[in-house]
């Protein structure tokens, strides 16, 4: 799922003997599944039975809470627009500077958080905080998700360029899609894969201007685009994917 070797600050020790139980661990399965072409490159040399699964949407659940005329969580219905709002993990992943330039340069707009707060980056939110246009909402239940995405006029993807983002499959990317709205991500390479249908800022200083691009987007076409891409990757077809990997695995093992 991740590139677990990225994570915090280890020390060499640690580091070595996560390898080593990780590389004994790829060694001894029968299968190994991964979720980017980074994690198969990487791992594919310990493990010639290795097969690539992005991550999933339900996408039914965000088609319903979009469709559905229900009033939106109260704590995101009273802010000013336009909303541009995130879901997630919030930690050293996410690039903290280019989430406080937006607030400092758009103070009309309401920039949302929402998922739980790493404490290896409680020093960036409390810096955050004190800016009034940013709003931490805290972790939702995962039923209640797509009822505050359906409120962001954006979503956005501020993730910082380190190893554990080169190797990710975020669940928001197809979550944002079912939705069909606008998304602004940084360039990363799960992100690449979809850059003819979202907004990807190669620089920092260009992020503004491609959220404004997403507010004025009038082109329904790329919104239809966006919910077909998640139609096509829901969980059933993650399902299907593994199964069938199981199934040619065990009649390989079984001759």
């Amino acid at each position: 799922m991740d590139e677990y070797l990225a994570y915090g600050n280890m020390s060499e020790e640690k580091k070595s003997k996560l390898k080593e139980l990780e590389w004994r661990l790829l060694r001894r399965a029968d299968i190994v599944i991964v979720v980017s072409e980074n994690l198969l490159e990487t791992k594919g040399k310990y493990n010639k039975n290795i097969f690539l699964v992005s991550n999933g949407v339900d996408y039914k659940a965000y088609r319903l809470a979009m469709d559905l005329a229900q009033p939106p969580p109260v704590d995101i219905s009273t802010l000013p627009r336009p909303v541009v709002g995130y879901t997630g993990l919030i930690s050293d992943r996410l690039d903290f500077g280019i989430i406080e330039n937006i607030a400092t340069q758009k103070t009309e707009w309401s920039i949302v958080l929402i998922g739980t707060i790493s404490e290896g980056c409680l020093a960036d939110i409390e810096r955050l905080k004190k800016l009034k246009n940013i709003h931490f909402l805290g972790m939702k239940d995962i039923s209640q998700v797509p009822y505050y995405v359906k409120k962001f006029d954006v979503c956005f993807i501020p993730y910082g360029k380190n190893e554990q983002v080169n190797n990710l499959s975020p669940l928001k990317l197809y979550d944002f899609m079912a939705t069909g709205k606008p998304i602004v991500s940084t360039d990363f390479p799960a992100a690449q894969e979809y850059k003819d249908i979202i907004y990807i800022s190669k620089k920092r200083q260009n992020f503004i201007s491609l959220i404004e691009q997403g507010l004025a987007e009038k082109d329904g076409i790329a919104c239809k685009k966006r919910m077909k891409t998640a139609e096509q990757n829901t969980w059933w077809h993650r399902v299907n994917e593994v199964s069938h990997i199981i199934n040619i695995r065990l009649a390989q093992i079984g001759n």
